[in-house]
């Protein structure tokens, strides 16, 4: 899994035609990255992002660390 240290969150948006997926789109100097967050499973989390913040996420994790204040663990569950 990709790391990142300093992706900027570019834009914050609630996809309504995609099963209105919380999305955020991430900057980084040599990608640009989208995170799809699972409603109820991260929304506190998603809902206090906001644009310029700053994440760091290290390899092999779904810990993100925020503006280096604040962190959360994205959650992912699949019924398949």
């Amino acid at each position: 899994m990709t790391s990142f240290d300093s992706a900027v969150v570019v834009d914050h948006f609630v996809d309504k035609p995609n099963h209105a997926l919380q999305t955020v789109k991430l900057r980084t100097r040599d990608n640009d990255y989208t995170i799809r967050f699972i409603p109820f499973d991260n929304d506190v989390d998603f809902h206090k992002l906001q644009t310029g913040d700053v994440i760091r996420k290290a390899g092999n994790t779904f810990e993100m660390t925020v503006n280096n204040d604040w962190s959360f663990t994205l959650k992912y569950s699949c019924s398949y």
